[in-house]
């Protein structure tokens, strides 16, 4: 039983049915009291913005732009950062200032609104996702995109610096 396309007709009125786009199902409710950016992030915060991690305000956002400071407190999709105030802010060594040495002033932020500090070399690290999941360690080395993360006295591991996070204890 061969068949040969002789066998087919053409049919002459074939209609390409045209579809609607896809709509992508919304993440948020933006109710116009929430900043629109933080209506694009779920209602769980990033891996990041854990307790103690030390992150940078953006430069869009006043007062604290730029600034570095440290989550104190992370829920959905704002978190609580807590800024040094006085010398210390600035990275000035000298102690007390006008504001003194001690001082500090929280503030809520959308978390677009903030970037985490990348891990440098000798800075303790949380492992905020993998099989390692938060644990603490000192960052020891860079292999790459990875980090070597001393966990314990004679234990290192290899793990992809976005799984990387400094803290603030």
């Amino acid at each position: 039983t061969w068949v040969s396309f002789d066998d087919f007709s053409v049919r002459p009125d074939t209609s390409i049915i045209e579809r609607r786009p896809v709509k992508r199902r919304r993440l948020d409710d933006n109710d116009g009291d929430v900043d629109p950016g933080a209506a694009a992030w779920s209602r769980e915060a990033p891996p990041w913005a854990t307790e103690a991690a030390a992150v940078i305000v953006r430069p869009e956002q006043g007062e604290f732009s730029n600034t570095e400071g440290v989550v104190v407190k992370a829920s959905g999709t704002a978190c609580t950062v807590r800024f040094s105030l006085g010398d210390q802010a600035r990275g000035v060594t000298s102690g007390g200032g006008l504001a003194g040495g001690g001082l500090a002033v929280d503030r809520e932020f959308p978390t677009p609104a903030l970037l985490p500090v990348p891990p440098k070399l000798g800075a303790t690290v949380k492992v905020v996702e993998g099989e390692r999941s938060g644990c603490f360690g000192t960052l020891v080395g860079l292999i790459g995109a990875d980090g070597v993360v001393q966990i314990g006295k004679m234990s290192y591991e290899t793990l992809p610096m976005s799984h990387l996070v400094t803290v603030i204890l």
